[in-house]
């Protein structure tokens, strides 16, 4: 019997100030699941990000929905969220100790493949329910490699070949690989997203991105320091698409001036 993914928007509570770390939680006792990176602001911006990054995780389980830790980049987002999917991106938690990763790989691996295989050994990544790798590199594809064949963790591992072009070919390549990817997650999770619920999927995410340029165009005339800017724009690595738009415009609505010229 197939489940269909729940489909009602997630709502994080104090969105704003989980965001920017105001909501007076604790930070240690909330500290990051499924890797965050090293972003600039240091560490009180990490440990706020921490705060953010597990408050959307724990309201999307709450609603019913699935964890996936996405490694970089060009993931299959909207196709994710049609099948219930958070995604929540993996760049590998700054300054922990890597050694049980190093130990399968060569040592001229870059950091992200080397903390992202640490953090998931070490089960930092035990709330997903599949790890999605899209080969945008040698050594993503060497850790996809690595986990399919050698070093298997306890949930599914899901490849994504990337076309390396934007022609025609590689736009029909691109096709028939989102369609494998649709019966791959159907397999796994034995949803059935109808076409509407792809489409809806499609457009909260295309939205989200649009907002995501929006702000990076008009950040000068935002009245937030840097680092908040920075993270606001980072929580597109993991909050749902619908809520980082929503937190996009709130803050794009009280802009500053324009410059005279």
């Amino acid at each position: 019997m197939t489940t269909k993914p729940p489909t009602s928007p997630v709502v994080i509570p104090n969105l704003g100030d989980r965001i920017f770390g105001q909501d007076g939680t604790d930070a240690s006792a909330k500290s990051a699941e499924l890797g965050s990176p090293a972003a600039g602001g240091g560490r009180g911006v990490r440990m706020s990000r921490d705060i953010a990054r597990r408050a959307a995780i724990e309201a999307h389980v709450a609603g019913g929905g699935r964890l996936a830790a996405l490694f970089p980049v060009h993931g299959p987002r909207a196709l994710l969220r049609a099948f219930g999917y958070l995604p929540v991106e993996v760049w590998g938690p700054p300054g922990r100790n890597t050694t049980s990763g190093d130990v399968h790989l060569q040592s001229y691996t870059c950091s992200i493949v080397r903390s992202g295989l640490a953090f998931l050994l070490d089960g930092g990544l035990k709330s997903a329910e599949v790890v999605v790798i899209p080969h945008a590199c040698d050594s993503l594809q060497g850790l996809a490699s690595l986990l399919l064949d050698f070093v298997k963790p306890d949930v599914p591992v899901v490849p994504m070949y990337l076309p390396k072009g934007t022609d025609a070919a590689a736009v029909s390549f691109l096709a028939e690989e989102l369609k494998a990817l649709h019966a791959r997650f159907a397999e796994i999770t034995g949803a059935a997203p109808s076409d509407a619920d792809l489409l809806a999927a499609v457009r909260r995410e295309e939205e989200a991105d649009a907002a995501l340029a929006d702000l990076l165009a008009k950040r000068a005339r935002l009245d937030m320091p840097d680092t908040a800017v920075i993270h606001l724009a980072r929580s597109r690595e993991y909050l749902p698409a619908e809520q980082f738009t929503v937190a996009v415009r709130e803050a794009l609505g009280e802009l500053l001036p324009e410059p005279r010229a």
